[in-house]
């Protein structure tokens, strides 16, 4: 297992490629020593009157009339009723994952992130304000619901710890997002994310007769699939920070990620399905002490958690976008050459694993609460502290982000 330090050509700091993220910028700063602070930390200021990005990043996203891409598009005015639980011609994203890889926070942690429009990070380009749909159903015969998306995540933005669920109480959840697509921005395009939010056994288990009509609506014709796995669990630091309970945590994790991707896998060999999938392991839980990438963790998670209004208001520009992308592509790579590096087989072969016919997979590390801060709280019982900001998710658009491009066959 490598580390950080011992990998120069990866985690440098004198390799500016990897510098993930703007510095921070002191909160009480003036709007003209904001701009200036910007400028020197390579944020480019925003546009004023009617005029263009110098680098639209992907025309294939573009507005429609030559606004700036900055500004957030008109909402989609559909109400519940009229808005169908199937949509012809959507890009269908599946989330999985095992016991205790934070696959719950992370799909809330989606839901939360994309509730304003223009504070969705780098999908505030493209995403429709206030479209964001939740759907509900226990099973494909059960009538699904639409559910107001803040009673939905209410327990995650107060911190109360979300219970671990079971194979009697499994649901399936559908999170709906409109974007406007096309040359000229006039076609609309959806994704929906697909999470049951179910026991973790379940998944390991396999796909099973009671199961496999669930599996089958849910993510058969998944275009993009999204997996969890901590990152610790990965990368494991050393020097005896683990004790005993996280190394058998650890290999839980790892046993049931391998699970999950194979069932995954017999699924679509059993029902002759063989559509390319692009792969993308969210490595959740990047901000814990457990883990080995301590350099990563304090350039591409702390500026986002200290700073979080400025990063997604830069990444609301289409040279913002870009920039993103260049550097997450940059992370997903040296970790890629991270997992490689390790003698462990369980781990060195994961990037093979999720080889699902479109390349390499993407490999992101995501935080989507504070885990320490979630501690703390669950010390007290799940009670907010007064004050308490609420959580700051930080990279988990960018799977989306992914889909998106991906379903555009852009950037992939």
């Amino acid at each position: 297992m490598t580390s950080n330090d011992q990998n120069p050509g990866i985690w440098n700091d004198d390799d500016k490629t990897v510098l993930f993220l703007p510095p921070s910028i002191a909160a009480q700063e003036s709007p003209a020593a904001e701009t200036e602070k910007e400028q020197e930390a390579g944020v480019d200021p925003e546009p004023e009157g009617n005029g263009h990005d110098a680098d639209v990043p992907f025309p294939w996203l573009a507005r429609e009339d030559g606004q700036e891409s900055s500004t957030v598009a008109p909402p989609i005015r559909t109400s519940p009723d009229e808005e169908p639980f199937d949509r012809p011609g959507t890009t269908k994203v599946g989330l999985l994952g095992g016991k205790g890889v934070g696959k719950s926070y992370f799909f809330r942690s989606l839901v939360y992130r994309t509730l304003d429009g223009k504070r969705s990070g780098a999908l505030s380009s493209y995403i429709d304000q206030d479209s964001v749909r939740v759907y509900e159903t226990l099973d494909r015969h059960s009538a699904p619901r639409s559910i107001i998306p803040s009673d939905f995540i209410e327990d995650y933005v107060s911190w109360a710890r979300l219970h671990s669920t079971t194979s009697t109480d499994q649901t399936w959840y559908r999170l709906r997002l409109p974007f406007r697509t096309g040359l000229l921005g006039r076609r609309r395009s959806f994704l929906d994310v697909d999470f049951l939010d179910g026991s973790g056994e379940l998944f390991e288990a396999g796909v099973r007769p009671e199961t496999e009509e669930l599996w089958k609506e849910a993510f058969l014709q998944a275009r993009v699939m999204v997996f969890c796995l901590p990152l610790w669990a990965a990368f494991p630091a050393p020097g005896g920070v683990l004790s005993e309970d996280d190394w058998e945590d650890r290999r839980q994790a790892l046993r049931g990620f391998d699970a999950v991707v194979r069932h995954f896998k017999d699924l679509r060999e059993n029902h002759r399905v063989s559509h390319p999938v692009h792969s993308v392991l969210a490595f959740t839980m990047a901000d814990d002490r457990r883990s080995a990438l301590v350099t990563l963790k304090s350039r591409w998670i702390d500026p986002f958690v200290e700073e979080p209004l400025l990063h997604l208001k830069t990444m609301r520009r289409d040279s913002g976008v870009a920039r993103y992308l260049f550097n997450a592509r940059k992370v997903s790579e040296a970790l890629a050459q991270e997992l490689d590096a390790s003698p462990d087989p369980l781990i060195s072969g994961i990037p093979v694993s999720l080889e699902l016919g479109a390349g390499q997979p993407w490999f992101v590390p995501v935080s989507a609460v504070d885990g320490a801060v979630l501690d703390t709280a669950r010390e007290s019982r799940g009670k907010r502290a007064s004050g308490q900001r609420p959580p700051v998710p930080v990279h988990v658009e960018l799977p989306l982000l992914v889909a998106l491009c991906a379903s555009h066959n852009a950037l992939m």
